[in-house]
């Protein structure tokens, strides 16, 4: 289980040149969760992917404070898509209906 101690030490040893080990790299939350509970190193996961009980399989969810991480995402699709005029009325109709929505529901998953 990484320890605060742990994680300051990783941090400082980057900070001094350390190479991060590239061997390990994963993208489903679950194998990544999995690799931090057998002590494979440390993550970052969405807020909505914590446990409420903040602490289970060994693995211990500490909340980033300052500075706080931040994801752009984005609806991608073919320059020449004949579908073009629909997705632009979805990306503006889920950026009106989200506007604020995410922050507030990360603030209550927190």
């Amino acid at each position: 289980m990484a320890t605060v101690c742990a994680i300051r030490r990783w941090a400082s040893a980057l900070k001094r040149g350390a190479d991060e080990d590239t061997h390990f790299r994963a993208t489903s939350l679950e194998t990544l969760r999995n690799m931090v509970a057998a002590g494979s190193g440390i993550t970052l996961l969405p807020a909505l992917a914590v446990p409420q009980e903040r602490k289970r399989d060994g693995v211990v969810y500490l909340p980033c404070i300052k500075p706080e991480p931040r994801r752009t995402i984005g609806l991608v699709y073919r320059p020449g898509s004949p579908l073009r005029s629909r997705y632009e009325h979805l990306a503006e109709a889920i950026r009106g209906t989200m506007d604020g929505h995410f922050d507030k529901a990360l603030k209550q998953a927190v």
